[in-house]
């Protein structure tokens, strides 16, 4: 088992790539992460076991995979040395293997951070550089964009490990990147980039009617043209 793999599909395949983690001495006792290239896909209509289909360019964890339509992309993340800003799209070919093609890569080295597809943009915004945690979003034309763009910088907290998704607006798509957490807190609301003013706002906090709910390391979803689901992550009093 891996932690923070990319994943995504492509032409009915579940692709799961790369990943991390302590694979003789565990972590609390002073293991060594090791990082992970294999990239493994199922297509659960016709496979009965995962199929290792190739390698990424790094052996990396903790970037974005995302679903785009014609395949997949992988972006960024950490080989365990450094921030990467390389990013790929990625689809399987007739022989069943993976066919990774160079897309413009992002401004800066980012891991940890969350990311999304939709209104023919892919975006990514959050996580660090390095070390250093980050208020920075970009976007990239998708497909045929040359470079990515930077936007302006979300407001409040920085957020390592959000989730975000592309969802509709009143008049057009809306960038929604959802909790993640900082050196001092949890973030139980999120922030929200309109394309059309190119401007951020806050949205509501999160809560199971009761009290905040954290969304660290978890995913999410659309639903329909006004819902997000988001699923599973950590548990706030225990991390």
């Amino acid at each position: 088992g891996v932690s923070a793999p990319y994943s995504g599909a492509v032409d009915g395949n579940i692709v799961v790539a790369g990943g991390c983690n302590f694979p003789t001495v565990p972590a609390a006792m002073g293991g060594e992460k090791k990082f992970y290239d294999t990239i493994y896909a199922l297509n659960p209509s016709t496979d009965t076991q995962w199929r290792a289909i190739g390698n990424m360019t790094h052996a990396s964890a903790y970037g974005v995979g995302l679903s785009v339509g014609d395949g997949m992309v992988l972006i960024g993340g950490t080989d365990g040395r450094q921030s990467l800003a390389n990013a790929v799209a990625l689809t399987i070919d007739k022989t069943g293997k993976a066919k990774q093609t160079p897309l413009p890569p992002l401004p800066l080295g980012l891991d940890n951070m969350a990311g999304a597809y939709g209104g023919g943009y892919i975006y990514v915004a959050g996580g660090q550089n390095n070390g250093t945690a980050t208020n920075k979003a970009f976007r990239l034309k998708y497909p045929g964009g040359n470079k990515w763009e930077s936007l302006p910088d979300f407001p409040g907290n920085t957020r390592l490990q959000p989730v975000a998704t592309v969802q509709s607006g009143a008049v057009g798509p809306i960038f929604y990147l959802i909790g993640g957490y900082n050196q001092t807190a949890t973030n139980n609301d999120g922030v929200a980039f309109d394309p059309l003013s190119s401007t951020w706002k806050t949205i509501a906090p999160i809560t199971d009617g009761n009290k905040p709910v954290a969304l660290v390391g978890a995913t999410c979803v659309n639903s329909g043209a006004s819902y997000i689901v988001c699923l599973g992550g950590t548990d706030k009093e225990i991390f």
